[in-house]
């Protein structure tokens, strides 16, 4: 099958996209036209997500159905936590509150071991196997939403789907450049940031000797204005400064 593509985007938004052209041959167009209409459908677009995935689960040594299936449902702990709490908060004060305490941190406990968000606690966080993971369970929700006509909970489902996927490759193709860049930046701004004070401090000691000539100067004449003691200056150091830069650090000396 010979698919004709375009590159679109530039850096890390550049993608291959299906494309027709003038100059391809008639087969070819069939073989475009017939690539994306086949991937019209949900089944059709998930099935190499879904194939990578399971690889990923299969080669870490984990089950990639086991991970994707639901763990029990958690509504009933749910309200009798929210009754128990109820129940405590209810109480006289000073009444023995520790037996309702205890039940309610074990039910608490049980509810956090079984959160679908936690289920995963046998990956570590932030892998290729924690992506599969996740993407797995929703792409089983997504399906059970289909099967049912629940439009409305497939497509939230579909799209953690193309979330999970696009904070897979930001995650684990581009974190690690990243990085890199960040330290580069981080480096680079401190060597800036040294230079310019270093830059600095050499023009704090040449401006304190044009500040002690002009102060001499002002002694003798302290009628002259700021531009005819800037010249002054220039002339008796044999500066190559401009008038007016000296003038500008003359006046900020005395500012400070």
């Amino acid at each position: 099958m010979a698919v004709g593509t375009i590159r679109r985007g530039k850096g890390m938004s550049e993608r291959i996209e299906p494309a027709l052209s003038g100059d391809m041959l008639l087969e070819d167009i069939r073989d475009t036209l017939l690539y994306t209409a086949s991937g019209g459908s949900f089944e059709e677009w998930i099935k190499e997500p879904e194939a990578k995935a399971q690889s990923v689960l299969k080669k870490a040594g984990h089950d990639p159905d086991q991970l994707a299936r639901d763990p029990k449902r958690l509504a009933p702990h749910r309200t009798k936590l929210i009754k128990l709490i109820d129940q405590v908060e209810g109480m006289p004060e000073g009444a023995d509150k520790s037996r309702l305490h205890a039940e309610i941190t074990k039910l608490a406990d049980r509810c956090y071991r079984q959160s679908p968000n936690q289920i995963f606690n046998i990956v570590e966080d932030d892998t290729e196997e924690y992506y599969a993971a996740h993407l797995l369970r929703y792409i089983r929700l997504t399906r059970s939403a289909i099967k049912k006509h629940r439009a409305n909970e497939a497509a939230r489902y579909a799209l953690q789907i193309g979330h999970l996927v696009c904070e897979h490759d930001m995650k684990v193709e581009h974190e690690n450049v990243w990085r890199t860049g960040d330290r580069q930046q981080v480096y680079l701004k401190g060597v800036r940031e040294g230079a310019n004070r270093k830059r600095h401090d050499q023009a704090e000691v040449k401006h304190a000797r044009w500040r002690e000539e002009a102060a001499r100067v002002r002694r003798n004449h302290p009628r002259l204005s700021d531009q005819r003691v800037a010249e002054i200056v220039k002339q008796k150091l044999k500066l190559d400064a401009a008038v007016r830069t000296i003038r500008h650090a003359l006046k900020v000396g005395r500012a400070g």
